[in-house]
C-alpha cells in the first residue's frame, strides 16, 4: 500500500527533533523529509551545519509505511499513554503485598532528559507527537506497547540521519 504524499514537492512529510534539557541547544529539526525525497539534516547530524542528501520515493514508502502502518503513528496519543501507565503503576501497587517494598518508577517527568517531537503528513493527515524522556519512559516501561513503537519509529528517523550524514561525509 502506497501512502499519498503531499501535492507540494517542497512539503514537509517527515519531521524529527529531539531536544535535551540544556538551555540553547535548540537548533531546529534534526531531521526533515520533504514529499520530493530531499533530506534535510540539521546542525547536530551534519557537524555544525545543516546536510541535504535524498532518498527515493521507494525509501520514503518504505518509511511511511513503517510509521504509519506497523507503529501507528496516526494513533498516538501522549494523553492517553500517560493514562495507562498511571493505571499500570496503580495496579501492581494494589497487587503489592502490604509492607513490601514497592519499585517507584523514575518519571515522568525524566530529569534532564530530552523532548522528542515527530511531525507526519501523508495521506491528508497531519499528526505531530512530543513526548518528554521516550528513551526512558519506553525503557522503563517495556510492556507499552504505544511507547515501544514510538521509539522504533525514532530509531528508524536516527538511522536515516546517521545514513545522510555518512553519505555528505564521503
Amino acid at each position: 500500500m502506497s501512502h499519498q504524499l503531499p501535492a507540494d514537492p517542497d512539503a514537509v512529510v517527515i519531521q524529527w527533533r529531539s531536544e535535551g534539557g540544556l538551555a540553547g541547544e535548540a537548533s531546529g529539526p534534526d531531521l526533515t523529509v520533504r514529499a520530493d525525497g530531499t533530506v534535510t539534516l540539521g546542525p547536530r547530524f551534519g557537524r555544525g551545519r545543516p546536510v541535504e542528501g535524498r532518498i527515493t520515493e521507494g525509501q520514503l514508502q518504505d518509511l511511511l509505511r513503517f510509521a504509519l502502518d506497523e507503529n501507528g503513528f496516526f494513533g498516538f496519543d501522549p494523553g492517553q499513554v500517560a493514562r495507562q501507565l498511571e493505571q499500570s503503576g496503580a495496579a501492581r501497587a494494589r497487587s503489592s503485598p502490604p509492607g513490601e517494598a514497592l519499585a517507584v518508577p523514575a518519571g515522568p517527568p525524566y530529569v534532564d532528559a530530552g523532548t522528542t517531537t515527530i511531525l507526519i503528513a501523508a495521506d491528508g493527515r497531519r499528526h505531530e507527537v512530543s513526548y518528554h524522556g521516550l528513551f526512558a519512559a519506553a525503557r522503563e516501561h517495556p510492556d507499552s506497547k504505544p511507547l515501544a513503537q514510538l521509539r522504533a519509529i525514532e530509531l528508524r528517523l536516527l538511522d536515516l540521519a546517521q545514513r545522510i550524514a555518512a553519505a555528505a561525509g564521503d
